[in-house]
């Protein structure tokens, strides 16, 4: 416990000796984190750089995910949205986006789909092919960006993502190219969370032998943090009502039967969702 104003003030010193080393500025005003950076930054170069660095551990938790009970949870809900689309024993063609390591792909290819993962990190990428390779998925992995996808039009009947919106400089764009590469009545489905809703660093001191890390975010160190919360405050994304405010994007970019479960982390997760920014599954259709 922190215990000492001297301490405490040692500790300030730390976050904003990091904030610097990352070209981070704060404005307390608005609540966000601004950088040199919005002019001469590439926030998407600031992402690539954060996953880069999370790759390993990050890889360790999907892994653990593969090998669990939990990979069967989720390709049963899934597989409900997705298993209507196959009544005509057509060969299903998914793309995952913001695929990581993989796992996603790694899942629906071991339900007879023809998947392709793609990732703007392309250590995320090299990674999601050392793990399909070892589960002996086939999968067709490329470095892409989510908001331009190098694809022709009506390419997917399926469009599939899981923390990714919260990352993306551009949602409305990313909705458009979804929509844009999904068949006349494929599915989207996106799992995501309000993570802007989590507690600031600034008002939390933690002692360190106390900390419970949220779920996903084993191996994070303080910078790391500093890094995840600077990414999450620099987004326009976080500053809506979400999923409320997807919907709207997506209604506005032609997609229809737009909804909302706000139950599915407590469904999939249980005591694993954060509280603060429970998971949250919309669904949309071309």
């Amino acid at each position: 416990m922190i215990q000492d104003k001297d301490i405490n003030n040692n500790i300030q010193a730390d976050k904003d000796n990091i904030r610097a080393d990352n070209n981070i500025q704060v404005d307390r005003n608005n609540n966000t984190y601004m950088s040199d950076g919005y002019k001469k930054y590439d926030i998407e170069e600031k992402v690539v750089d954060y996953w880069t660095k999370r790759v390993a551990d990050f890889s360790d938790v999907r892994e653990h995910e593969l090998d669990s009970e939990l990979s069967c949870e989720w390709v049963d809900d899934i597989m409900s949205y997705i298993s209507p689309l196959m009544e005509n024993g057509q060969n299903l063609k998914v793309l995952d986006v913001g695929t990581g390591v993989g796992y996603f792909a790694i899942l629906l290819y071991g339900k007879g789909l023809s998947v392709t993962g793609i990732d703007i990190t392309p250590d995320m990428i090299e990674r999601a092919e050392v793990l399909a390779d070892r589960y002996g998925a086939d999968v067709n992995f490329k470095v892409m960006d989510a908001m331009n996808l190098e694809y022709e039009d009506a390419s997917f009947d399926v469009v599939i993502t899981r923390n990714l919106t919260w990352t993306l400089p551009d949602v409305d764009m990313a909705y458009k190219e979804w929509h844009r590469v999904l068949k006349k009545g494929g599915v989207l489905l996106n799992y995501d969370a309000n993570y802007a809703n989590m507690k600031n660093l600034d008002e939390t001191l933690i002692d360190d032998d106390k900390k419970e890390e949220p779920y996903g975010h084993q191996g994070m160190t303080y910078a790391l943090e500093v890094e995840n919360e600077y990414i999450t405050k620099a987004m326009d994304i976080g500053r809506h009502q979400r999923p409320e405010y997807d919907i709207a994007l997506l209604e506005k970019n032609g997609f229809s039967n737009c909804s909302a479960d706000k139950a599915i982390g407590k469904k999939l997760l249980k005591e694993k969702d954060i509280k603060e920014a429970p998971m949250f599954l919309i669904t949309a259709y071309r």
